[in-house]
């Protein structure tokens, strides 16, 4: 599983900047959103099925500053899709299905 938790923003940009050559799936999330926490399942079922993308979750509160996600964060939860460094898609919400399209959308593409 290649899944880290960021508690920064200094550390997800840290875990970022060093998976910046890879596809990386970041969830941002609020610890007091429930709907957050009822998608983080299948976000962590994720990261153990598909090892060559690494998975970022970052809570709202503690990464707000961060310059990668400043300008991105409508919504939580919220996920990004990067392919080196480049944001290539995004999804809003919690329903499981939209989420694993995108997550093997994502896996299908160079």
């Amino acid at each position: 599983m290649v899944y880290f938790e960021a508690t920064s923003s200094e550390k997800f940009e840290q875990l970022f900047n060093k998976h910046k050559n890879q596809k990386v799936i970041v969830f941002v999330s609020s610890i007091t959103s429930p709907e957050c926490k009822k998608i983080l399942p299948s976000f962590k079922a994720s990261a153990s099925s598909h090892k060559e993308i690494v998975h970022i979750q970052v809570d709202i509160i503690h990464c707000y500053e961060s310059k990668i996600l400043s300008d991105n964060i409508s919504h939580v939860p919220l996920f990004l899709f990067f392919k080196k460094s480049k944001q290539v898609d995004s999804l809003v919400g919690v329903n499981t299905n939209d989420f694993s399209k995108k997550v093997m959308f994502f896996v299908k593409q160079k």
